[in-house]
């Protein structure tokens, strides 16, 4: 579109000074028709002076008139055509405002032409910003579903978290109250003699009763035992002896008169699963300062506070009493 609108003003240009050196020219072809007319004229004047032998002299003097006249042509002619050089030159080189106009009107045009492609271009680049939008709105709203939906399965993996918890703190608990269970008419002695590492379940049991009677614990017989033995420990020396009792009454009655062995350096428990066993010394152990006491009766944890509060420790309780610290001068034991 610019090359056209420059192609057109330089024609309109070039028609204008051939227009007018046209002119000059014409004018100049005029001239030398005429003073050709003129001086066929004369010739042929001359050529009928001649035949007439010269009649009429004053003729030369009109010849020469008229060759005045169109000398004075030529140099206007001349004059004319340097004109037109001069503003020739004066557009091309030194410009007389024509030259400053058409390059102004180009770029202006040149101006146009590029903000109307940049607008466009604009165009098109916020249509396809606005496509883009839509996507990102979409994109956000699917964000948000799936957003929603890990939040929904987060506290649904939360819960069947804690469910799980609570399903293996029941099968704990289930497990520790089933073998405490199972352990429920046993007792375990401490401190009695151990001299015999052959010692056989019967020879054990008649140790238990003659100790049992002879401190007035419970005057019990071989019909009262099912099963007594040894336990083995590291080096098998001062072992424990576990009593299986027939009756639960038999070992309630004996742990209720236990407190006649004092001093003696015999010791009767209730025979505690490991867990039971653990969680009594911490609570013996971990918090002197607040507990007075603690011990285990009838499968159960108890423990009499700096008040002489009575509290029962429950199987919820025991990872609190567990994941306490052990005192820096009591060492852990089991």
């Amino acid at each position: 579109m610019i090359s056209n609108s420059h192609v057109d003003d330089e024609d309109l240009k070039r028609k204008r000074e051939a227009s007018s050196v046209s002119e000059v020219d014409s004018s100049v072809n005029e001239t030398p028709k005429i003073d050709k007319q003129k001086k066929k004229k004369p010739k042929q004047k001359s050529a009928a002076m001649q035949s007439e032998k010269v009649k009429h002299p004053e003729d030369d003097n009109d010849v020469v008139t008229h060759m005045k006249i169109i000398n004075k042509k030529l140099e206007k002619l001349d004059s004319s055509m340097i004109s037109v050089n001069k503003r020739l030159d004066n557009v091309i080189f030194k410009g007389d405002g024509t030259l400053h106009k058409t390059i102004k009107d180009l770029f202006a045009e040149m101006k146009d032409d590029l903000l109307k492609s940049v607008v466009k271009n604009i165009e098109v680049l916020e249509g396809r910003l606005f496509e883009k939008e839509q996507e990102i709105d979409k994109l956000k709203t699917q964000s948000q579903v799936l957003e929603t939906d890990i939040k929904n399965q987060k506290e649904m993996n939360e819960n069947l978290l804690k469910e799980l918890k609570q399903i293996d703190m029941n099968r704990q608990k289930y497990e520790n109250e089933s073998e405490q269970y199972s352990r429920s008419n046993n007792i375990k002695i401490k401190g009695i003699a151990d001299t015999n590492l052959r010692e056989t379940a019967k020879q054990s049991a008649e140790l238990v009763i003659s100790v049992l009677r002879a401190h007035n614990v419970c005057q019990i017989t071989m019909a009262d035992i099912n099963i007594a033995h040894r336990l083995p420990n590291k080096d098998n020396k001062n072992r424990d002896i576990i009593v299986s009792l027939i009756s639960r009454q038999t070992k309630f009655d004996i742990i209720a008169n236990r407190k006649q062995l004092k001093g003696t350096d015999i010791f009767i428990n209730e025979d505690m699963t490991k867990l039971n066993l653990h969680v009594l010394m911490c609570v013996k152990k971990k918090m002197p300062d607040e507990i007075n006491s603690a011990w285990f009766m009838n499968g159960k944890i108890f423990y009499k506070n700096h008040m002489d509060k009575i509290q029962t420790v429950k199987f919820e309780d025991y990872e609190h009493w567990t994941n306490l610290p052990w005192p820096n001068n009591t060492p852990k034991r089991e």
